[in-house]
C-alpha cells in the first residue's frame, strides 16, 4: 500500500469473509474500518464506537467468563482496560471478531463494551423454555439486551408490553450480568428480554388480584406457615417468615385472610392463612401521596421565604 492514508494506522487486519478491514488509528485514538465493497472511496472511515455496539443486532451469547482476563475496549488489547481486580464473571457476546468476542458486561453499574479472547470465553447453554405469562405492570418493557443496566443514563428498551397481555416468553438467559432474571421473548420477527419481576404465569386466574406486593408473612417462633384453601381443610404449601404476599382486604378481626403468593417460579398461589401472621405494610398509597404533598410543600415554602429574603436584602 502506497497511499498516505494508512500512515496513521496499525495492525491492519483483512476480514475475507466479511470483506471489511480493520485497523487501528494512532493519530484519532479510534478503531476504523471499511467494506470496499459497498464504499466507493475505500478511505473513508468510519467510527468504530461503544455506541454502535449497543445498536447491533447481533446473536447473543451467554458467558462466563474464565482465566481471569484482561477486558479491553476494542480488539487487538487496544483502548480501555476492565477487569484488572477479575471481578466481572458473566458476560454477553454480541459479535465475533478474528479470535475475540465483542461482549457487554457490567462495569460499576454501566452497561459496557469490549473485548476478550475467545480462549477466556465459556459459552452457556440457553435451554428453550416455552410458558405462556401475563404482564403485571402497567408498561411492561421488553428490553434489548438481558440487563436493565444503563448506557449513558439510558436504559435500551426495545418496546413494551400493556398490563394484562397474555403472551409466550421462550426462554430463561442463563446468566445474569446484574443479578436480575429476563427471559426471552420474541416479537416483531426479533428477539427481546422481559425482566421476571414484570411477569407471572398464566395459570387462568384474575389477573385483578396481581398487585404490587404490600404484606410480609410475621410469625414468632415458627419456621413455616401454612397456606389454606378456601375452606381451610387443605393445605396447598407452606410460606416461610419474611415472604412477601399481596392482600386485597384486610380485617384484623378475621381469623383467615385471603392472600397471594409468588413464588421464585413466577407461580401465583391463592389461599388462606392466619390473620395473625400478617404484617401489613405501614404505609398505603393514600399515605404516600400525602406524605410527597406535604414534601413538596414544605420545598415550595422553602423556596419563597429564601426568594423573598434575597430579593429583600437586595433592595435594602
Amino acid at each position: 500500500v502506497t497511499c498516505d492514508e494508512f500512515v496513521n494506522l496499525s495492525e491492519i487486519e483483512f476480514c475475507i469473509s466479511a470483506r471489511e478491514i480493520y485497523a487501528y488509528n494512532s493519530s484519532r485514538a479510534c478503531l476504523v474500518r471499511f467494506d470496499f465493497n459497498k464504499v466507493t472511496n475505500p478511505f473513508s472511515f468510519e467510527d468504530y464506537s461503544i455506541s454502535e455496539a449497543l445498536l447491533e443486532d447481533s446473536t447473543m451469547l451467554p458467558i462466563v467468563i474464565t482465566n481471569n482476563p484482561i477486558i479491553y475496549e476494542y480488539p487487538y488489547h487496544i483502548g480501555k482496560a476492565y477487569n484488572k481486580d477479575y471481578s466481572i464473571v458473566n458476560c454477553i457476546a454480541i459479535g465475533e471478531y478474528a479470535n475475540e468476542y465483542r461482549i457487554l458486561f457490567n462495569h460499576n453499574g454501566e452497561l459496557t463494551s469490549g473485548f476478550i479472547s475467545k480462549s477466556n470465553a465459556q459459552i452457556q447453554t440457553i435451554t428453550s423454555e416455552t410458558n405462556e405469562v401475563i404482564a403485571i405492570n402497567q408498561k411492561v418493557p421488553i428490553y434489548k439486551y438481558p440487563t436493565i443496566l444503563t448506557c449513558n443514563d439510558d436504559t435500551i428498551r426495545v418496546g413494551v408490553v400493556e398490563h394484562k397481555t397474555v403472551f409466550t416468553v421462550t426462554a430463561k438467559f442463563p446468566i445474569s450480568i446484574d443479578g436480575k432474571v429476563f427471559y426471552q421473548y420474541k416479537y416483531n420477527g426479533k428477539v427481546g428480554y422481559i425482566f421476571n419481576a414484570d411477569i407471572v404465569l398464566n395459570d387462568n386466574r384474575s389477573i385483578s388480584y396481581i398487585t404490587t406486593k404490600n404484606a410480609t408473612i410475621k410469625a414468632i417462633g415458627i419456621d413455616s406457615i401454612e397456606l389454606y384453601n378456601e375452606n381451610k381443610t387443605e393445605v396447598i404449601t407452606t410460606l416461610k417468615n419474611d415472604d412477601r404476599i399481596y392482600v386485597a382486604e384486610y380485617n384484623e378481626n378475621n381469623e383467615y385472610t385471603k392472600v397471594i403468593y409468588t413464588d421464585s417460579s413466577l407461580n401465583t398461589i391463592e389461599g388462606y392463612i392466619k390473620t395473625e401472621y400478617i404484617e401489613m405494610d405501614k404505609l398505603d398509597n393514600m399515605r404516600i401521596i400525602l406524605i410527597v404533598v406535604i414534601i413538596i410543600s414544605v420545598i415550595l415554602l422553602i423556596v419563597i421565604v429564601v426568594s423573598y429574603m434575597a430579593i429583600k436584602k437586595k433592595k435594602s
